[in-house]
């Protein structure tokens, strides 16, 4: 997803509930994940606090991306539910292949900070954060 590809929004475009749903359904599926590992109890003190943290921070997002619509910003790069959904999927195939618990969790993390810039509504920032996104899986 680059800025320079994409149309540009025109005032009142947003990124509809629909559009946000496979970000909501990962975030939601993480969260479970994480709590279906620490019900385990596998894991040192500090990586289940990591993960109890991460878990949180991912049904904190689920809300956040639910309560509604973002709206785009008139001028900028116009984010689509496909570039969502693309973005979404490449994180799960990579995320899914990972078995070291701190690669997984700085993984799970840049999802996190990808689905943060959704929420501004910035397309800019959004385009960028999904070349944040892509960097951190290819790392």
């Amino acid at each position: 997803m680059t800025d320079a590809t994409l149309p540009l929004a025109a005032p009142g475009d947003e990124i509809s509930l629909e559009a946000l749903a496979s970000a909501v359904n990962y975030c939601n599926a993480q969260a479970e994940a994480l709590n279906q590992q620490l019900e385990s109890g596998t894991g040192t003190p500090a990586e289940l606090q990591a993960m109890r943290d991460l878990r949180n921070e991912f049904r904190i997002r689920a809300l956040e991306l639910s309560a509604g619509s973002i709206r785009l910003q008139a001028g900028e790069a116009k984010i689509s539910a496909e570039h969502i959904a693309s973005a979404v999927a490449a994180a799960d195939r990579t995320i899914a292949s990972i078995q070291a618990f701190k690669q997984k969790l700085a993984k799970l993390g840049a999802v996190l900070d990808f689905f943060a810039t959704l929420l501004t509504g910035d397309g800019r920032q959004i385009v960028a954060g999904a070349e944040t996104l892509k960097q951190s899986l290819e790392a």
